[in-house]
């Protein structure tokens, strides 16, 4: 399937056939999603006047949703995979993964984190469970996120030590809240405001800080 993938990802018949499959390996899924967006960018631009750098962002917003749905429904081993084939093709970018930590994908967390730090995720979880601040700290830095970003995942994961999911309708969006207002929280406390709790513009902004302001973190 991966080399089908590769040799005729860009044709609509067999991305069509691909989707309608009634399983795909989560790794062949995440390329499938890739080349779909990719070869939607073009076109999302063209018939709705977009500047590139918008579609592109757009559509880079988008298959990181998808990828850590994708996430959440494999086990742990296709979750390794994964994360592996991410990197080794450089998708497994900073503000996937913290997407991944604000809408509660706890594992996808530790799995990336095990794979940029490259050590084993049970020692992962080990150091971001820590009670202590400087397991995650330890880990985070081995892994080579940005300095920015920290304050961020710190306060994501005080959030996940204290609350788990309510099992009610919509859940996970109620987590996710509990999450940015954490981290709006966290930030402000370093004397950093932000404009808007929207997670699209929380992910942007904290990319573009620069880490000297957080040195208090």
């Amino acid at each position: 399937m991966q080399k089908v993938v590769e040799d005729f990802g860009d044709r609509e018949t067999m991305q069509e056939a691909m989707v309608h499959r009634p399983r795909l390996p989560v790794t062949v899924a995440e390329r499938l999603v890739t080349m779909v967006s990719e070869s939607l960018k073009g076109e999302l631009a063209k018939r709705h006047e977009l500047p590139a750098s918008l579609a592109t962002d757009l559509i880079l917003q988008s298959r990181e949703r998808a990828t850590i749905t994708l996430s959440t429904e494999s086990n742990e081993d296709e979750l390794d995979r994964l994360v592996h084939q991410m990197r080794e093709s450089g998708r497994l970018t900073p503000s996937i993964i913290l997407r991944a930590l604000c809408m509660g994908d706890l594992r996808f967390f530790e799995a990336a984190v095990a794979e940029l730090a490259r050590v084993s995720v049970l020692n992962v979880r080990t150091l971001i469970h820590d009670s202590g601040a400087l397991g995650l700290r330890a880990a985070f830095d081995k892994a080579g996120l940005p300095a920015s970003q920290f304050p961020a995942v710190r306060a994501a994961m005080d959030v996940a030590r204290e609350t788990e999911y309510d099992g009610g309708e919509n859940d996970r969006e109620r987590y996710s809240r509990r999450m940015i207002e954490r981290i709006l929280t966290q930030y402000g406390d370093l004397g950093v405001e932000f404009d808007s709790d929207d997670l699209e513009y929380l992910l942007t902004k904290m990319g573009q800080l620069p880490p000297d302001t957080l040195d208090a973190a």
